[in-house]
């Protein structure tokens, strides 16, 4: 234990004491398997690998398809109902925490499950913590793991910065899509707004309202401040210079590039470049979302 604590810090030390895994691994089930309604003893983490699951979980009956993640609690009445049609995998981790200890809210506040299309950092996270229960290394790790991936469940903030494709329209991944066969040869061309319609296969009104409805931009803007932060970055990682910059990101002269990256930025490229401390993302929120499609 000496030889272990000289590399933990307090801070571990004083979350072991309050979070700890006692059981996990995965289970495969045949199809039409079933679990009967059960009292859970402790928290337990199960994170939907496969598959298709009815989560009976105090009498209310829940849908949880892969990669649904369930959170059951101590005293809860649960059980499960297997995929009737296909063999279904889970894994799961069973714990024991004092949540007032580790800052985390009341569990009556807690979420039962979460469905993130996959797109989250909680099954890497529960994946690992797994793993090093399972091989029996260090409590710590295992330990931080879970709680990390506790307070991202709770949180509502286990996103790795992506857009799920469910929360999006299939023509506005259309367009995007659009935008990234275009930008193929990696020259970030403008592209004319009746030509993205056309090629996105709806109307110019349709594909503005879209725009509008998702990034809170007109496609021209938004498009014009991709291009921009293309050439941001390559300011910021290269020494490319900015008559190429202009050419690699669609702009007919650097002096039109530069007159377009000083009204978004403020400054010239020239000035940019030199001025480190000032580097920062030109996209709002919403747009720095959608650039996983482009």
């Amino acid at each position: 234990m000496q030889n272990r604590t000289r590399y933990i810090s307090k801070s571990h030390m004083i979350e072991s004491k309050h979070i700890q895994v006692t059981g996990g691994g995965y289970a495969n089930f045949p199809a039409g398997a079933s679990l009967p309604e059960r009292t859970i003893k402790n928290f337990e983490l199960v994170w939907i690998e496969s598959g298709h699951v009815t989560w009976l979980c105090n009498g209310e009956e829940i849908d949880c398809p892969a990669p649904t993640i369930i959170c059951s609690q101590p005293q809860w009445r649960d059980g499960y109902t297997w995929d009737p049609n296909f063999p279904t995998r889970h894994g799961f981790l069973d714990f024991t925490c004092t949540p007032s200890e580790l800052g985390l809210p009341d569990p009556s506040h807690w979420p039962t499950h979460v469905y993130n299309d996959g797109d989250d950092i909680l099954r890497p996270l529960l994946r690992h913590a797994l793993w090093l229960h399972t091989a029996g290394l260090r409590h710590d790790l295992i330990e931080s793991a879970l709680l990390h991936c506790l307070r991202c469940f709770i949180g509502g903030v286990g996103s790795i910065g992506t857009v799920s494709y469910k929360r999006l329209p299939s023509t506005f991944h259309r367009a995007l899509r659009v935008i990234h066969n275009a930008w193929g040869d990696d020259i970030a061309c403008n592209l004319p707004l009746d030509t993205w319609a056309e090629r996105t296969q709806c109307s110019r009104g349709h594909l503005i309202a879209l725009f509008k409805k998702h990034v809170e931009l007109s496609p021209h803007e938004s498009l014009l401040l991709l291009r921009l932060e293309r050439a941001r970055h390559l300011l910021e990682r290269s020494d490319v210079s900015i008559h190429n910059i202009a050419e690699q990101c669609g702009f007919a002269t650097s002096f039109h590039f530069s007159r377009c990256f000083r009204e978004a930025c403020g400054m010239p490229p020239s000035q940019y470049r030199k001025n480190t401390d000032l580097y920062k993302s030109l996209l709002p929120v919403k747009l720095q979302h959608i650039l996983q499609f482009i």
